[in-house]
């Protein structure tokens, strides 16, 4: 009898240290909130924010094309590349808004990103050239659907 009183007894204390360890309890909760634990997770979220950053939107190199208005949706202005890639810039400079217009862009492309337009990947336009004008506002029976 004195021995499972005994083993009762050195098995309560390890139960209630198990449960502290679970972390339900307030003293769990200011532990996770100290200033060590947040720098520590702020910078893994950082680091975590910059890779993913880099793998969502991949630089691209200078590219070539030829700027379109689309009146679907709206109505909106849309790059066409030399090699038929869909851009769809976010941020064009309303200068290089025309219909016609051959540009030279750099940006990166944004693949997270669904736009009411639904054509074309959004781009994000870091630089830009105008290699030929085009026509500021194209006649409405020749833009593009």
């Amino acid at each position: 009898m004195k021995l499972v009183l005994k083993n009762c007894l050195s098995f309560l204390p390890m139960t209630l240290l198990l449960m502290a360890c679970q972390g339900s309890g307030p003293a769990a909760t200011e532990m996770a909130s100290s200033p060590a634990t947040a720098t520590t997770s702020e910078q893994g979220a950082n680091m975590s924010n910059k890779l993913t950053k880099q793998e969502r939107r991949p630089a691209l190199k200078w590219q070539q094309g030829t700027v379109k208005y689309l009146t679907m949706e709206g109505g909106f202005y849309g790059i066409v590349t030399d090699e038929g890639k869909k851009l769809l810039p976010m941020g064009l400079p309303s200068k290089y808004r025309q219909h016609g217009a051959k540009v030279k862009v750099r940006g990166e492309l944004i693949k997270d990103m669904m736009t009411i337009q639904q054509w074309g990947t959004p781009f994000k336009i870091t630089e830009v050239e105008l290699l030929a004008p085009g026509l500021k506002h194209p006649p409405s029976g020749q833009a593009e659907r």
